[in-house]
């Protein structure tokens, strides 16, 4: 988590390049990783398959935003106002079965 902070504080706040291999190995070591070895994973692509295969589940679920949120079968991408989330869930409620109990 640490280094995803940084990252993002480094891309919106300071303006620096995260495309860098040297910008994200003096994130790393701030980590604590060892900088060398972030360096080689990310030359080799060792990321790139992990982000390809959720880039493939989120373009299989019809996900084009972020915040998605999925609701039972409803797909609401981007912030939403309140009204429009309890209403997803409340639809999504109503089509889950009751269990049918027998009085004794």
């Amino acid at each position: 988590k640490e280094f995803h902070d940084l990252v993002f504080k480094a891309y919106f706040e300071e303006g620096e390049d995260i495309g860098s291999l040297e910008v994200l190995t003096a994130i790393g070591q701030r980590c604590g990783l060892e900088a060398g070895e972030l360096r080689k994973c990310l030359q080799a692509g060792y990321y790139y398959q992990i982000i390809e295969q959720y880039r493939q589940e989120a373009k299989e679920n019809q996900i084009t935003g972020v915040p998605t949120y999925i609701i039972g079968e409803y797909l609401i991408v981007g912030s939403q106002p309140y009204q429009i989330m309890k209403r997803a869930a409340d639809k999504a409620l109503e089509q889950i079965p009751l269990k049918e109990t027998r009085g004794s």
